[in-house]
């Protein structure tokens, strides 16, 4: 009993160490910049966030790009564009400010645009590691509090069961003090009322001026 009790919280304790490490390789390992890209020709040198910069191994060039804005008014609701990328040219992946745009382990969102010389910059970001321990952590972690729920033999259970016996027993109370109550008369009995003729008239003698 005492293992089927440890397993739901040793898969949490282990969910939590991977998305630490998962962090940790993502903080290591992980590639984060900018690209710049245009209608004109195809772009691979992305910046990195330390100035530094790597190369692509394909490149991306802007299809196509358009701002929607807000109904009635010029305000930007969202930037949408349509991206190539060279290995594979004849698909064209959608772009948004919500939505991201992938190729391989690279994945690119819209940072801005530049409308001056028609340029839309990306950020770019490649994590295949990181994301997938950490997201092996979050599946883990989901499946230990699916355990937690299910599972009759750990401490979350045990409460649910005594919250449901108190739960029970003050409906019970409550019912008792209800009948109890149905039970009492709603109007007092007519001998209880005090009868007014038992009482003699007082005269008091005036007081003297």
């Amino acid at each position: 009993m005492n293992v089927f009790r440890r397993f739901p919280v040793s898969l949490l304790h282990l969910s939590i160490a991977l998305i630490a490490v998962g962090g940790v390789i993502s903080w290591l390992s992980a590639i984060k910049g900018e690209i710049v890209i245009d209608n004109n020709s195809w772009q691979n040198n992305i910046t990195l966030d330390n100035t530094d910069s790597k190369k692509l191994p394909f490149g991306v060039k802007l299809y196509d790009f358009a701002i929607r804005n807000y109904p009635g008014s010029d305000a930007p609701m969202d930037y949408v564009a349509k991206i190539v990328f060279s290995n594979d040219s004849t698909k064209i992946i959608p772009a948004a400010m919500n939505s991201v745009a992938t190729c391989g382990n690279y994945r690119f969102f819209i940072k801005s645009y530049n409308e001056a010389d028609n340029t839309l910059t990306l950020a770019v970001g490649n994590d295949p590691w990181g994301i997938a321990v950490v997201y092996s952590g979050y599946v883990i972690a989901l499946f230990a509090m699916i355990m937690f729920f299910f599972n009759r033999h750990t401490t979350f259970r045990v409460l649910i069961k005594q919250l449901r016996t108190a739960a029970t027993v003050c409906m019970l109370l409550m019912s008792v003090c209800a009948s109890a109550a149905e039970a009492l008369p709603k109007h007092l009995p007519e001998s209880s009322f005090v009868d007014s003729t038992c009482f003699s008239t007082v005269e008091f003698a005036p007081y003297p001026l």
